[in-house]
């Protein structure tokens, strides 16, 4: 069954600032589990293990791999939360470059409270790039 449900998608980055929210749904005896990330535009709708499997904000995973997806989740939950908190500037010409914030914006990244992808973006916004 399990190969059954397992599609064949790649790759996908979602950065955590896009993200509405995660939910996980657990291995059954004859079924995989998943985890679902639901963008911030998406629609959080409940969906079976067949559909879930197609979606490509979905990851299977089998019972054996539960423990690390549980901790994938609890840790992006934080994330998503911390980065609805970080507020950036809005995107104006800078009369003066904010060498502060940079340096705050640049302490987040190194200790993983945004994606390298947000913190790129927010430099530019900074610079007037």
């Amino acid at each position: 069954m399990a190969r059954l449900t397992q599609a064949r998608n790649g790759d996908k980055d979602i950065l955590i600032s896009a993200l509405n929210g995660v939910r996980i749904q657990l291995p059954g005896l004859l079924s995989n589990g998943y985890i679902r990330f639901y963008p911030a535009d998406g629609n959080p709708n409940e969906t079976s293990l067949v559909r879930a499997a197609s979606d490509a904000n979905t990851v299977l995973f089998n019972s054996r791999q539960l423990g690390k997806f549980a901790n994938l989740k609890t840790e992006i939950e934080k994330k998503i939360v911390t980065a609805r908190t970080l507020v950036v500037p809005p995107p104006a010409v800078p009369a003066t470059i904010d060498f502060d914030l940079l340096d705050q914006l640049n302490e987040q990244y190194k200790q993983g409270l945004i994606s390298k992808a947000e913190w790129v973006s927010a430099k530019k916004r900074l610079l007037g790039l």
